[in-house]
């Protein structure tokens, strides 16, 4: 199992070092537009109806329509203005019975694992045993924040 992001789950004063991988791959299937005679994709232009012309990608901007036909221009600064900080941990919030939880953030499935082998294994960390305890006994799951980018 390859890891796509390592890190920690806070839970309490204990800090467990995890990795985060993947539970399954998606499927997704994507098309492109074909020319039937040859088979060889076709180029979406970018076309200004307004001036009736081609646009070049030096041209545009990316914009919000916040009314029918209104727009606002966001710049990249406004985007880099508003981020969040990416966080290197997953910070448990609290436990819940799974039928709590709202199925619309089963979106995606990941595994937690062990951190890589240079760094000390979840069964020898102090805390990790009652962490894992606890989901056992009480059939919860924990609720935590991340800030990360997928």
């Amino acid at each position: 199992m390859r890891t796509i992001w390592n890190g920690s789950i806070n839970f309490g004063l204990v800090n467990i070092p995890i990795g985060l991988a993947v539970a399954q791959d998606r499927k997704d299937v994507s098309f492109r537009t074909l020319h039937r005679e040859c088979g060889t994709p076709i180029k979406q232009k970018r076309w200004c109806p307004k001036h009736e012309r081609d646009v070049e990608s030096d041209e545009l901007v990316k914009g919000w329509e916040f009314a029918k036909g209104s727009y606002v221009v966001v710049e990249e600064s406004d985007l880099e203005a508003v981020a969040l900080r990416r966080s290197q941990s997953i910070d448990i919030v609290k436990f819940v019975s799974l039928s709590e939880v709202d199925p619309l953030y089963f979106e995606r499935c990941y595994y937690l694992a062990p951190a890589p082998a240079e760094a000390p294994a979840i069964s020898t960390r102090p805390g990790s045993q009652s962490f894992c305890c606890s989901k056992r006994v009480n059939s919860h799951v924990s609720v935590g924040t991340s800030c990360r980018r997928i």
